[in-house]
């Protein structure tokens, strides 16, 4: 005698299979998930809040803060033919090919220019 199991008491349900594709799971929402998803950002947030306040760290002074290159949209089409560090030594040396990143730093110098809580954001 098999036992029956409700439909509301399932987590997932599955549909009918198609093709190949058999089982496939589709995720049902429910107020525990929506609970303890609240709680880990809740949580999250208050562990990384003090940061929020600090201020640059590592190379970001000379990395963000010395960089002219970045405080000008002028500028992009240098961003995409040199380096990450080209503004301290001409790229002598340096391998770090990142320009979408420099092109990203461009746009939140022109958005929150040097402030550190929206700058850290």
């Amino acid at each position: 005698m098999s036992a029956t199991i409700k439909p509301s008491t399932l987590k997932a349900q599955t549909k009918a299979p198609r093709g190949r594709l058999q089982n496939r799971v589709r995720f049902v929402w429910n107020p525990v998930t929506a609970r303890d998803l609240l709680f880990l950002s809740i949580i999250s947030f208050a562990i990384y809040c003090p940061t929020l306040w600090s201020g640059f760290v590592a190379d970001d002074n000379a990395e963000v803060l010395q960089d002219p290159l970045i405080r000008s949209f002028a500028n992009i089409p240098v961003l995409f033919a040199h380096s990450v560090w080209f503004f301290l030594n001409g790229g002598v040396g340096d391998r770090f090919y990142r320009p979408l990143k420099l092109l990203a730093y461009t746009a939140e110098y022109r958005l929150f220019s040097f402030q550190l809580l929206t700058g850290t954001l």
